[in-house]
């Protein structure tokens, strides 16, 4: 880690399209994490010649680390499209 502390990056990734209805009240929830266990396998979080058979002594703990700040805001930026009901609704 940087003996300063830990220091602002910029990620920017785009996800696949997908709608959905937010209604007054709803709420989303965004996680932050190294790897999709248990969806996937575990990341080690070192170099490994076979990801499919990591030794124990190849899992290193990962920290990962969320800026909150003025300078350092986090955002989610969301597509917004006007409602208009179908004939079902």
């Amino acid at each position: 880690m940087n003996p300063s502390g830990p220091k602002a990056q910029r990620y920017r990734f785009t996800l696949p399209n997908q709608n959905y209805v937010f209604l007054p009240g709803h709420r989303f929830m965004v996680q932050i994490q190294s790897t999709l266990f248990p969806l996937y396998d575990r990341n080690p979080q070192t170099f490994v010649d076979n990801p499919l058979f990591p030794k124990p002594e190849d899992f290193r703990k990962a920290t990962i680390t969320l800026l909150r700040s003025a300078d350092a805001a986090s955002a989610v930026w969301l597509p917004v499209v006007p409602y208009e009901p179908g004939p079902d609704n």
